[in-house]
């Protein structure tokens, strides 16, 4: 799952946001608990523009961690633009 996270963060890095989704989906699907995950494929997904999507990532990792500010920012973020 890490190695598909370096993937996607690479693919996000490149502006190719459509295939970071596609790995940060893959290392979701290989372990499911790692708000880290949720958090850069809400990133990924602000940048296309899908804002629904981006909030439920954001959702999802401040459920699995709480304790990370940036992920409420980011949620705000997601918000401001629904």
């Amino acid at each position: 799952a890490n190695q598909l996270y370096e993937e996607g963060n690479d693919f996000y890095r490149n502006k190719d946001y459509q295939a970071a989704v596609n790995s940060f989906t893959e290392a979701i699907a290989l372990n499911p608990t790692d708000d880290r995950f949720y958090n850069v494929r809400g990133s990924a997904f602000m940048q296309l523009d899908n804002y629904a999507n981006a909030l439920a990532d954001y959702n999802e990792a401040i459920r699995l961690n709480p304790t990370v500010a940036k992920y409420f920012y980011n949620r705000a973020n997601a918000n401001y633009k629904l």
